[in-house]
């Protein structure tokens, strides 16, 4: 019974590795790459099994006749081509994993499809140039964050920053924090927390954080509600934080699919000209002026006025 299970499995492997869609073989082929441990009717009703619901029809079949070839056929629960391809693209988005970690993520994903896929992967240049002195996020780090914010506990560790010479020195010591997310933006981890000291949320690049270790369990922190990863998408820029404000915005109708990709939800008002006017939540800082600033006028702030205004001062510093 386990020499046929092994043998059942070494079939399927072995069409997972070399077969796809557009590259089906034959029996003969199947045969050669077997080797001689299955004779040609116990492959036959191997074929048989797998191509039926009752073997999950993970094997199928092209065609008929002498000329009939088979490959395999991915399970549901299997990544595909395309979710491979954007698991390796999103993993290779962060600066701050490693070039090994990048490599060995890529390839546990290629161990796992066929052939064709990795050696279009093995030839496309994916290598990453490892920064001198640069930091990376440690594996045991984001495991002992996650596990704080599972288990709520909070998590002391040391903080590191750099000078304007490129030197790596500690900002803080012991710094106690109580996690609420890890969130990535513009390619890097961050972990988003309760500063006790400051009495406020905080953002820190867990690239930076040495030394994590746990702390004490949650009594009475506030900033404790669920992380809501879109709507803070939608309202934050960057990872300055700022206060919450609903703001009056009129801007270019050729405009539309970016305001909408920022704000999701914003609240069609009416259209004026080449223009329409809408409301959205923004948290106002020095990074979402300078986003605002970036569309050169075709985007600007109506309400508040005072908000407005600020903006204004902003751009004048500027000169």
């Amino acid at each position: 019974m386990e020499k046929t299970y092994s043998n059942k499995q070494k079939l399927i492997a072995t069409l997972r590795r070399e077969t796809d869609e557009d590259h089906p073989v034959g029996r003969v082929k199947i045969e050669t790459l077997i080797g001689n441990d299955l004779d040609r009717k116990t492959l036959n009703s191997y074929i048989r099994f797998f191509s039926d619901s009752e073997g999950g029809c993970r094997i199928k079949i092209v065609s008929g006749g002498p000329n009939t070839a088979y490959y395999y056929n991915p399970s549901e629960n299997e990544f595909t081509e395309e979710e491979i391809r954007l698991i390796i693209d999103s993993v290779y988005a962060v600066k701050s994993v490693s070039p090994e970690i990048k490599k060995a993520i890529k390839d546990k994903l290629l161990s796992v499809t066929n052939k064709y896929v990795a050696e279009w992967y093995n030839t496309a240049d994916y290598s990453v140039k490892r920064k001198q002195d640069e930091c990376y996020v440690s594996a045991g780090d984001l495991k002992k964050i996650s596990a704080a914010i599972k288990n709520k506990a909070s998590i002391l560790f040391d903080y590191y920053q750099t000078t304007p010479k490129k030197e790596k020195i500690t900002r803080y010591l012991d710094h106690n924090t109580f996690p609420q997310a890890l969130y990535i933006n513009d390619g890097y981890y961050y972990l988003i927390a309760y500063n006790p000291l400051k009495d406020a949320k905080r953002h820190y690049r867990v690239d930076r954080m040495k030394n994590v270790r746990f702390g004490e369990p949650f009594k009475g922190v506030p900033y404790l509600e669920k992380f809501n990863r879109s709507e803070y998408e939608e309202s934050s820029f960057g990872m300055y934080r700022g206060k919450m404000k609903e703001l009056t915005f009129i801007a270019k109708q050729n405009l539309a699919d970016q305001m909408y990709d920022k704000f999701n939800d914003y609240r069609f008002i009416k259209c004026e000209g080449d223009d329409f006017i809408f409301t959205a939540k923004a948290e106002i800082s020095p990074i979402f002026y300078g986003w605002l600033c970036g569309y050169e006028g075709n985007l600007k702030i109506l309400e508040p006025k005072e908000e407005a205004e600020k903006y204004c001062e902003y751009l004048k510093k500027q000169l």
